[in-house]
């Protein structure tokens, strides 16, 4: 799962055929960077549908956020231009000076963004996570 709080760096989507790629850069409390991304692979046109989700997490032990960008960018880069130029489309959002509020206002701007404001009790429930 993917938590906008103090912690996020940045969050990156690009297509894949019949679905698509997210993921989010996050500093864990000990200094160490963590990478939560998912595959969704689309069942249908709809939305809300209960599309199938892969999520995985990397913690990488090290503090060269640097680096972690730069390889980020390049990874979602080539996987967009890998599967085509979609319409949907490489994006990419850095925190910077945002405070997560304003990080997740921004991100729901963003063409692929369907926000839904869900308990966690919730979210689990309906299958989300």
């Amino acid at each position: 799962m993917i938590e906008i709080d103090e912690n996020i760096i940045g969050l990156w989507f690009a297509s894949i055929p019949n679905g698509d790629l997210m993921a989010a850069l996050s500093r864990r409390a000990n200094g160490n960077l963590e990478i939560n991304y998912r595959f969704r692979y689309y069942r249908d046109e709809k939305v809300w549908d209960k599309d199938k989700k892969n999520w995985y997490r990397v913690v990488l032990k090290g503090h060269d956020e640097e680096h972690v960008l730069t390889t980020m960018r390049a990874m979602f880069m080539m996987t967009q231009v890998r599967n085509g130029a979609d319409p949907l489309g490489y994006y990419e959002l850095l925190r910077g000076s945002m405070t997560p509020k304003e990080f997740a206002e921004e991100l729901q701007k963003s063409h692929f963004a369907h926000v839904q404001n869900l308990s966690m009790e919730e979210a689990k429930k309906q299958g989300f996570i």
